[in-house]
């Protein structure tokens, strides 16, 4: 039991390090990459972009739903189900995904659903 306890605290502290807004929580800047210089790794369907401000929003709201059950749906197969399911809420994608037809059709899913994405 206590080694299960040991790995769960540790994929805690990898998903808050996934989710990276590149301000420290003491309000100076972390030694990653600018949020401009993010922008070069993007496809071409991510646009319009987040600004900066909205995108440290969104962290937040996310790391605040990582803390319940079922708020936060992982993936993109996990999505499209309960999407079709009829569960509503709002649907981040993120711009780095290659290749783009992976995920390609979620936009459409989700306008048919109106659902905000």
């Amino acid at each position: 039991m206590t080694k299960d306890k040991k790995q769960s605290t540790n994929n805690v502290s990898e998903h808050d390090e996934a989710m990276d807004t590149s301000i420290g929580e003491n309000g100076a800047e972390n030694t990653g990459p600018a949020y401009e210089d993010k922008f070069k790794f993007m496809n071409a369907m991510a646009s319009p972009v987040a600004p900066k401000k909205l995108a440290k929003k969104l962290f937040k709201c996310i790391k605040q739903g990582t803390k319940q059950k079922n708020y936060i749906r992982l993936g993109l197969r996990e999505t499209q189900k309960y999407i079709r399911r009829g569960e509503k809420g709002l649907v981040v994608f993120a711009g780095n995904v290659s290749p783009i037809d992976i995920y390609s059709h979620m936009p459409v899913v989700c306008g048919m659903e109106l659902i905000s994405r």
